[in-house]
């Protein structure tokens, strides 16, 4: 493997994006570590603190707010949708990651005959999925349809 650039990070259509879940326990294992790695110690191996680094286009850490993850992962590829590109976005992870939190958020408590589902007060409960469909009636109204 060469040194330098990973090489997701040469072609620019593609993105690999990390957010980091709070932990619901005080851990020590996982630090973001900057912008675009994060890594992770073997806290169980007492003899040596082994470390790994994972790169990635972007690393939201566990306070990054659902405005964000939104404006970098998919404000773009939308638009790029409505001008006739192929998009897709694909959410992996390890059952109990925050796949569903980032996909859906959280709107619990939200009134269900509302067209706005969410107060001000819920603004960052709502995520990829509502955001995107908010997104494209905006763009719907703006085109004029």
């Amino acid at each position: 493997m060469s040194k330098g650039k990973p090489s997701f990070a040469l072609n620019p259509n593609f993105k690999i994006c990390a957010r980091i879940k709070p932990l619901e326990y005080s851990s020590r294992m996982l630090e973001v570590a900057g912008e675009n790695a994060v890594t992770i110690r073997d806290i169980n191996n007492k003899t040596s603190a082994e470390k790994q680094s994972f790169h990635f286009n972007k690393v939201f850490d566990p306070f990054a707010k659902q405005d964000t993850v939104f404006n970098y992962v998919l404000e773009n590829g939308i638009r790029k949708a409505l001008e006739g590109t192929n998009c897709s976005i694909i959410s992996y992870g390890q059952t109990g990651a925050g796949k569903t939190y980032t996909t859906f958020g959280e709107h619990e408590g939200a009134q269900q005959n509302s067209f706005s589902l969410y107060s001000d007060t819920q603004k960052d409960k709502k995520c990829l999925v509502p955001k995107t469909i908010e997104y494209l009636l905006n763009s719907n109204q703006e085109m004029g349809g």
